[in-house]
């Protein structure tokens, strides 16, 4: 089962599924603001013109998400000679002193001045 879920994790449609979202999300801010400007524009027109256009804007977010998908390109994956090896930490040696640590909340000696 875990296997399942990483294999759908890491394919590439999750990944355009995960940025169609979040286009979705502006475009769809966009077209908003798009029909507020044509309804105020034709605010003196027919209702039937003011119904039109909503029902325009309304069909564009309908295919704004088909159409995202169709844009947004599969994720790049590098081949497996240009994977990086596994990353190993480095620490200090416990054996070197690292000197003494300053204590939290006391003030540190102020810098003698130079002449």
């Amino acid at each position: 089962m875990m296997d399942l879920i990483r294999e759908v994790q890491s394919s590439g449609t999750v990944y355009r599924l995960g940025w169609t979202l979040l286009h979705t999300l502006w475009i769809g801010a966009a077209l908003v603001g798009l029909l507020a400007v044509a309804l105020a524009v034709l605010r003196r027109r027919s209702a039937n013109a003011r119904y039109l256009a909503a029902c325009a804007a309304l069909a564009l977010l309908a295919l704004s998400p088909v159409a995202t998908f169709m844009v947004v390109p599969a994720p790049v994956r590098p081949a497996a000679a240009e994977l990086p090896g596994p990353v190993v930490a480095e620490f200090p040696d416990a054996s070197v002193p690292l000197g003494p640590l300053p204590v939290i909340g006391h003030a540190a000696p102020a810098p003698e001045s130079v002449p």
